[in-house]
């Protein structure tokens, strides 16, 4: 027994010689023969005292790689990123231009209620609104500390907009498109009159956009192929407006009581916003617009956050953030309040709601109004502006909108000229020239607007009386030229500050630095650790093969 034990331990010893034997014939082969620096240097020194420093060495060496590596594949999963900038020099798509009168109700309003047959919604808006007058300033009226603090709200032309009958009817009071726009021209052609879209708002009702195009508008843009004002937009507009016209004043309102035209210039397809954008233009004047393109172009994921969707969800435009937190907003109202807001654009899955501002107007208009009603009416006009102007100053927790930038954005910046238009010696020229013009359009002199307010007064035979009124042409008619003053697009784009093929770089650099490692040395040590493991499995399977069947005990357990 004791002598197959010997036996047993001897072949132990012989099997782990013949295995440390080979595991340092493999690393001794690859000392020798790697392009690692160092490891030949271990392998041929000839003393332990200079094995042990070149193996400190190839060691410090490579914990200096290991570091600068961690401290460079850090740098790269931060996945910085920085701008630069491009000129791209290439005929530029002409944006689109959206217009509003600042005066949102016309002076010939008057005979479009004239013609409206009774019963129609907005002659009750008209006689409410004059009710409202009367209990806003009546301390006597039972609701006054409600009404009065909440007076501008309520006598204000987004009042009427929210309580007129439906968008058409709000859309019907504003301006007619045959009336305010005169004429039309881009680059001396005719403005695409299919391509001129409306739309509306509390403050201006009806606005358009000239060169508007839709997600579903597949005809082709204009091109701008030279700068200047002949190769850009050239527009005539007529306001509508006579001083002795009732408007609406308010004070808090910050286009109350002026007299011009709205605009906002923006990327064809996208929403126009003239509550927030835009720039406004007097009338007797000229206005020149020179336009300079830029483009920011942002990085996705994972540099940055930018979106890249194509639209906004529930309206026919291209996705932009301001567009998306304005939705955001609308949605918030409508669960605080339980209403839309006209401040904000109102999505068809929410097209059903009521208007925060509308009222029940036979109770305001009945002898003995319903009081309680009309308190409910009160809080949700004081829920509607409240919390728009929390939106304004800060988001609530609640309302965290996920409005990243889009990852594409183009910006008009502008400059802005005027010249005195028409000049006092034209004008009864040029006002000849729209008539003749208005009849050439076929939709008639005699049946416009203009002639209502102006023929008469500058077809008299009083010379002095038709030179006093000639002022009511500069106040009526402006004219607006937008153009590019260079084909130069600046654009900023969003880059990889440190690309992959940089971090590549780098942690070549630091292995070659420090050890001399290369993508060759790194397959030469993925070769050392395949050959060392095939040597152990192939020691295991040796020594099990060497076991001499005489070695081997059986041992039987009987049970009693």
């Amino acid at each position: 027994m004791d002598t197959k034990k010997e036996n047993l331990n001897s072949n132990e010893s012989v099997s782990e010689k013949k295995k440390e034997s080979s595991v340092k014939t493999i690393l001794s082969t690859f000392a020798s023969s790697t392009t690692a620096h160092g490891c030949s240097q271990i392998n041929q020194s000839q003393s332990s005292s200079g094995r042990l420093i070149w193996m400190a060495i190839f060691v410090a060496c490579f914990i200096g790689a290991t570091v600068c590596i961690t401290s460079l594949l850090q740098k790269y999963f931060e996945f910085p990123t920085k701008d630069v900038i491009e000129v791209s020099v290439d005929p530029i798509t002409f944006p689109s231009v959206s217009f509003c009168s600042l005066n949102p109700v016309p002076s010939s309003y008057q005979r479009k209620i004239n013609r409206m047959k009774p019963g129609n919604r907005f002659l009750d808006v008209a006689a409410t609104y004059r009710n409202l007058e009367a209990h806003v300033l009546n301390k006597s009226f039972p609701l006054y500390d409600r009404m009065f603090p909440n007076r501008h709200k309520i006598k204000s032309y987004k009042w009427m907009y929210d309580n007129a009958p439906n968008e058409d009817e709000a859309l019907s009071i504003g301006h007619d498109l045959e009336d305010i726009l005169l004429s039309c021209s881009i680059a001396g052609y005719s403005c695409n009159i299919s391509q001129i879209q409306s739309f509306t708002s509390p403050f201006y009702f009806k606005c358009y956009t000239l060169n508007a195009k839709d997600l579903n508008d597949s005809s082709i843009e204009p091109l701008v192929h030279s700068t200047g004002a002949v190769n850009g937009l050239s527009a005539i507009f007529f306001l509508d407006t006579h001083d002795k016209a009732k408007g609406i004043y308010n004070p808090s309102c910050p286009i109350g009581g002026s007299s011009g035209l709205h605009v906002v210039i923006h990327p064809p397809g996208t929403q126009p916003d003239p509550i927030n954008e835009g720039f406004d233009i007097v009338p007797g004047f000229a206005t020149n617009i020179g336009l300079q393109k830029k483009s920011r172009e942002l990085l996705g994921y994972p540099w940055g956050d930018c979106e890249n969707r194509e639209s906004l969800s529930e309206l026919p435009y291209k996705y932009d953030k301001l567009s998306c937190e304005r939705q955001c907003q609308q949605k918030f109202i409508t669960d605080q309040c339980g209403c839309v807001t006209s401040f904000q654009p109102i999505p068809d899955d929410l097209k059903n709601m009521s208007m925060c501002g509308k009222m029940d107007l036979k109770n305001w208009n009945s002898a003995s109004p319903n009081m309680s009603k009309i308190a409910e009416e009160m809080d949700t006009i004081e829920c509607e502006f409240g919390k728009f102007w929390v939106l304004k100053k800060d988001y609530p927790e609640e309302n965290k909108c996920e409005c990243p930038s889009a990852c594409h954005n183009d910006i008009y910046d502008y400059t802005i000229s005027q010249s005195e238009w028409p000049s006092g010696g034209i004008k009864l020229d040029f006002y000849k020239h729209v008539m003749h013009m208005r009849n050439m359009r076929g939709s008639g002199y005699i049946n416009s607007t203009m002639y209502d307010l102006l023929d008469s007064k500058l077809n008299t035979n009083d010379t002095d009386e038709n030179h006093k009124n000639q002022g009511m042409v500069r106040q009526n008619f402006l004219r607006l030229n937008i153009f590019f003053t260079s084909l130069n697009t600046e654009i900023v784009k969003q880059v990889e500050e440190y690309p992959f093929t940089d971090m590549i770089s780098g942690v070549g650099g630091g292995f070659g630095v420090y050890v001399g490692f290369s993508f060759v040395t790194i397959c030469e040590f993925c070769v050392l650790f395949a050959h060392l493991v095939k040597a152990i499995m192939n020691h295991r399977n040796k020594a099990v093969e060497d076991i001499p069947s005489g070695n081997i005990i059986i041992v039987k357990e009987y049970k009693m």
